[in-house]
């Protein structure tokens, strides 16, 4: 029989072609999720360098105030203590020109350098600072009743509440 013949074999492919549409449906959702979370990220990582920054330049401040706020404090004329609310002594700064050292000072009780007649003077003094957080002055004398010394009591606010007083 002479005639020519074609015999067409085909396979149903339509499950692969729907696979393979999927897989490219979610790889172009994969790619979209992966670019905006990369966004998202850049975004996040240049709040965070700008969170830095902001935190170096403050800290730069802060050092510098320090630096000048030491400086003063070491310049000053006049001796300047720092108190908790019971009366113990945190620090001491005398005038560089000061002859004694009140380094040991730092623990004791401030109202043991006082006259105990004119203890109640000071404390009440001290207790209304830490209690209105508005400086206030007393005049006492030294233990030895040599002399008369003013002393300015000044609220030192940490978090909204007195945490410390100075005397100056």
């Amino acid at each position: 029989t002479g005639e020519p013949r074609i015999l067409v074999i085909s396979r149903d492919v339509s499950d692969r072609v729907r696979t393979q549409q999927l897989l490219l449906e979610a790889h172009n959702e994969l790619e979209t999720r992966v670019r905006q979370r990369t966004a998202e990220l850049a975004e996040t990582n240049s709040r965070l360098l700008q969170e830095i920054a902001d935190r170096e330049l403050a800290e730069q401040q802060l050092r510098s105030s320090e630096e000048r706020l030491r400086k003063v404090v070491e310049n000053v004329p006049d001796v300047v203590l720092s108190l908790d609310r019971d009366g113990t002594i945190l620090s001491v700064d005398t005038p560089t020109s000061a002859a004694r050292s009140d380094a040991n000072a730092v623990g004791t009780s401030a109202y043991a350098f006082v006259p105990p007649n004119q203890v109640n003077t000071m404390r009440s003094t001290i207790e209304r600072v830490f209690a209105t957080g508005n400086p206030a002055d007393y005049e006492i004398q030294d233990i030895d009743k040599r002399d008369w010394y003013r002393t300015r009591v000044s609220p030192m606010m940490v978090e909204g509440r007195v945490a410390y007083v100075l005397l100056i």
